[in-house]
């Protein structure tokens, strides 16, 4: 940084926010150029989601201090989502916050949605790619990290009930974490090996979603939920639990997708079963999916980011 001289620096992540904070109050004490600084949250610091008690990370009085010094006395503050922007003025009493979404390239999507690279070392097999082409063959589909954070299990419990109801219905899990071996315990235990994918790893996650039907979130808490819009951008009609904060925000309380109670696989499954027996109401909400993901482009958060940084270079020291 010192070689570089910036006027401004952005920390992305708590320890980077902390670090890009001591630089600049270090910088600004020797230098007469004083350094600005904007640090970033993207996730709820609530254990659990439901206020029980703060994360392991901020549990301390003296790492909620030093977050309130790197956050508080940053020239702003941006979160990813307005749920997480009020939970952090409730925690640290914040008064530099400000929303901005994070975005996506949508013309991108639709460009890898197109093409697989067959030489992926992951869980896609011949057998899988034409089960995706297959149109008699409902797919499920959701991309996430393997933690408890994201309930997977709750994914695979409610894609047993439906295919209790359906049985021409798969489920793709792409994603990799910690939970992966509690995960596949579980599809053993309710006979499911031959129903349930998990892909793994892949540069292109596009290409599952561009070719499943409905797309599902089950996360206990999300700070924002970059795979839904991801997966609206394709029109894929959307069910997600209504968990702190972001599914809430991006569907619109309800308006462009379905939310459902967190940890309730029966409400999801029903959802589910809903939206596959229903063709009006499946077609709806993937043309709403489709107009959603619009307020959530690239462009979009670069202009609000442009806009930030230019009002804070143009502020007096």
């Amino acid at each position: 940084m010192k070689k570089e001289n910036p006027s401004l620096v952005i920390g992305v992540g708590m320890l980077s926010n902390i670090i890009v904070f001591f630089f600049a109050f270090i910088n600004n004490f020797f230098v007469k150029k004083k350094v600005k600084v904007i640090t970033t949250v993207h996730n709820t610091f609530y254990r659990n989601g439901n206020y029980d008690g703060l994360h392991p990370s901020i549990a301390y009085s003296n790492s909620q201090k030093l977050l309130k010094l790197a956050l508080g006395k940053s020239d702003r503050c941006i979160c990813v989502s307005k749920g997480i922007e009020s939970e952090i003025i409730r925690i640290f009493n914040l008064k530099n916050t400000v929303t901005i979404y994070n975005g996506i390239d949508i013309k991108k999507i639709i460009q890898m949605s197109r093409f697989y690279n067959i030489n992926e070392k992951n869980g896609v097999t011949d057998s899988l790619l034409e089960k995706l082409d297959d149109r008699k063959i409902i797919k499920i589909t959701t991309v996430s990290r393997l933690i408890a954070q994201k309930d997977i299990s709750t994914t695979i419990k409610a894609f047993r009930l439906v295919n209790d109801n359906i049985s021409n219905t798969i489920l793709l899990i792409i994603g990799v974490g910690t939970e992966y071996d509690n995960l596949n315990k579980l599809v053993n235990a309710l006979n499911l090996s031959r129903k349930i994918y998990f892909i793994g790893a892949t540069k292109n996650p596009y290409y599952f979603l561009k070719r499943t039907n409905i797309y599902i979130n089950s996360a206990i808490y999300e700070g924002f939920g970059y795979s839904i819009i991801e997966a609206m951008s394709l029109g894929k009609p959307v069910v997600a639990t209504d968990s702190p904060y972001g599914p809430r925000e991006i569907l619109d309380g309800g308006k462009y997708g379905i939310l459902t109670r967190v940890k309730s696989e029966k409400e999801m499954s029903t959802t589910i079963i809903k939206l596959i027996t229903d063709k009006k109401l499946f077609q709806s909400y993937s043309l709403l999916s489709k107009k959603r993901a619009q307020d959530f482009s690239l462009d979009k958060m670069n202009a609000a980011y442009t806009q930030l940084i230019k009002s804070l270079a143009n502020s007096p020291n």
